[in-house]
């Protein structure tokens, strides 16, 4: 673990006051324990950096650990204890006076603490330095604060709710912690806090769930050290792990730490030009006698389409909303469909054809800078494997089949007519149907020119509830939910950044 170079931090006398992509996030009200300095030491300096202990990078925690630090920009080093088989040495740790290399510590799983080579090692510098230990994933035992043995399991069959306790909103304060966690593709562990303690010693469940378990705690050691454990396990995929894990690389670190912490918040309309089917309370949902799912263009339900005066009240509502400093900057993605453009009353559903029948079109020019604007094809088709030209007033085959550069193109000219400043995402696109992804890349049956072209690129995907394309230019559609931690609007969990 080489150390090229180090940035630093006083902790006991002064705080760094300037780093280039410093974060000082909002502190947590867990007391922080008073620990003499080493012995000598007036001060102590800790550099700022983590260590994580993993053993073979294989557990599912450690890409998720792994994730969050590389999307904060978070200094830290792996020790894996299959390749330092020697485990931890005092010179990995410290300059052996009152240097301290790292400023916390992360466990994929707290159960190396048992067979980690020179863990004494490393509780000294817990001890001496006052560096805190993240546990990501453990069973409930008495060396972590829970009793043991623990009450149930519940496989990744199966799902827990995990209810925020006070203690537990101010470590994840960033979160809507009114609203239970569900916690799914994972085991949980449940277990209780353990009673009887060590002289010092205290316990503060973070997370508990309906059965009274504790799922998260901190466990304050009377000798200086501290334990945050989680009785769950995690990916980066998880949404009970995109919610916790920035909390928790802030109670690690003490609430101060390197790195720079972003929340995106994008939304995108679909369909816009086109109408949709509008579900009424009381529908039936299926067919009551085959079962089956009522289609979206089912005539039991009734088409609707915006209008110009309702352009003109969104843009009043997203101008409320860039009232706040933080979304200042936020702007609506409208996802269009040329055909709603042409004056066509099947794509329209207004009672009389023609554009200059249509105030949604022919006002556009009054509240297009409002918003961004991307490719939604021209005319939705179901299905993008033919190679034909697309019809200006819809596709009359069934099932519809359209090649997607004519459709892409056939979109382009259609914003052209209406205005040609129009602001478009020009290299985006997004798809209509899920199977579209395959013509898209292009296979053995439907080869496509495009093909070559298209990547797709999970850091800039803008996801809507459709498919999006990402074609190389994310100039509009900034939304890195891969790796970060926010944020579709309709999402009982909104991050906000402080």
């Amino acid at each position: 673990m080489n150390r090229p170079y180090r940035f630093r931090a006083i902790s006991t006398a002064a705080l760094v006051s300037s780093f280039l992509l410093f974060t000082t996030a909002k502190q947590t009200t867990q007391a922080r324990i008073p620990t003499p300095p080493p012995t000598g030491c007036s001060t102590t300096t800790i550099d700022m950096k983590l260590l994580v202990v993993t053993n073979g990078k294989t557990e599912s925690d450690f890409p998720a650990i792994k994730q969050i630090l590389d999307y904060l920009g978070t200094p830290y080093d792996v020790l894996d204890m299959t390749v330092s088989t020697a485990g931890i040495t005092s010179a990995m740790l410290s300059d052996g006076s009152c240097l301290g290399y790292y400023q916390g510590v992360i466990f994929a799983y707290g159960g190396y603490i048992y067979s980690l080579p020179g863990m004494s090692i490393l509780t000294s510098y817990e001890q001496a330095f006052g560096v805190r230990q993240l546990n990501w994933y453990m069973y409930p035992n008495n060396d972590f604060g829970f009793a043991y043995p623990y009450k149930n399991v519940i496989t990744s069959t199966g799902t827990d709710s995990a209810s925020f306790t006070s203690a537990g909103a101010s470590v994840f304060w960033y979160a809507n912690t009114a609203t239970p966690i569900t916690i799914s593709n994972a085991y949980v562990y449940q277990g209780t806090p353990l009673t009887t303690l060590p002289a010092g010693a205290s316990v503060t469940p973070l997370l508990t769930d309906a059965s009274g378990s504790a799922l998260s705690l901190i466990y304050t050691l009377g000798d200086g050290r501290q334990y945050l454990t989680q009785t769950f396990d995690s990916s980066p995929y998880p949404t009970h792990d995109l919610i916790l894990a920035y909390g928790l690389i802030n109670w690690v670190t003490k609430g101060l730490f390197l790195g720079e912490y972003h929340v995106y918040a994008a939304a995108q309309v679909d369909d816009f030009f086109i109408n949709g089917s509008e579900w009424v309370p009381g529908t039936p949902c299926t067919d009551p006698i085959t079962h089956d799912r009522t289609p979206p263009d089912a005539t039991t339900l009734r088409f609707f389409r915006i209008n110009s005066a309702d352009m003109t009240s969104l843009v009043a509502w997203q101008n409320r909303f860039q009232t706040d400093p933080l979304l200042s900057n936020f702007k609506l993605t409208l996802a269009f469909n040329g055909v709603g453009t042409t004056g066509n009353i099947d794509w329209t559903g207004l009672p009389t054809a023609g554009v200059a029948n249509d105030d949604l079109t022919t006002n556009v020019q009054k509240y297009q800078q409002y918003f961004h604007w991307i490719s939604h094809t021209y005319d939705h088709p179901n299905s993008l494997n033919g190679l034909h030209k697309s019809d200006p007033y819809g596709d009359p085959d069934t099932p519809q089949v359209d090649s997607i550069d004519l459709e892409i193109l056939t979109n382009q000219y259609g914003k052209m007519e209406f205005h040609p400043s129009f602001d478009l995402t020009r290299r985006n696109v997004i798809t209509t149907r899920f199977q579209t992804l395959r013509q898209l890349f292009g296979t053995a049956e439907h080869p496509h020119r495009l093909a070559a072209d298209i990547h797709l690129e999970k850091k800039r995907v803008a996801l809507t509830g459709l498919h999006a394309i990402n074609l190389g230019d994310d100039r509009v559609n900034r939304t890195p939910f891969w790796g970060g931690c926010g944020a579709r609007l309709d999402w009982l969990w909104f991050c906000r950044a402080r």
